[in-house]
């Protein structure tokens, strides 16, 4: 597994819903004899808007022998709140 990302958390303006997210570059496999292990399914791609929370996101690589490669790793999205002083 190269590339796969560590758990980012991320900040929206305020009033905003949600937030796009990117990772550079995109996670990539090999089985470990140099072979390119395809990209067989994945949750949510860089550049994507994710919600307010908590999102699992998911690269699953498929290779010859049912070879299986997992990279997983979460972003959460936090709401900016303003603090507001009355005297």
């Amino acid at each position: 597994m190269r590339d796969c990302p560590p758990s980012q958390t991320y900040t929206t303006g305020i009033g905003q819903t949600s937030r796009i997210v990117t990772w550079t570059p995109e996670p990539t496999a090999d089985d470990g004899f140099g072979n390119v292990v395809p990209l067989s399914r994945q949750t949510h791609t860089s550049g994507s808007a994710f919600p307010l929370g908590v999102t699992f996101v998911q690269y699953l690589f498929q290779g010859n022998n049912n070879l299986i490669l997992d990279c997983s790793f979460t972003i959460t999205v936090m709401s900016m709140c303003v603090l507001v002083i009355v005297k």
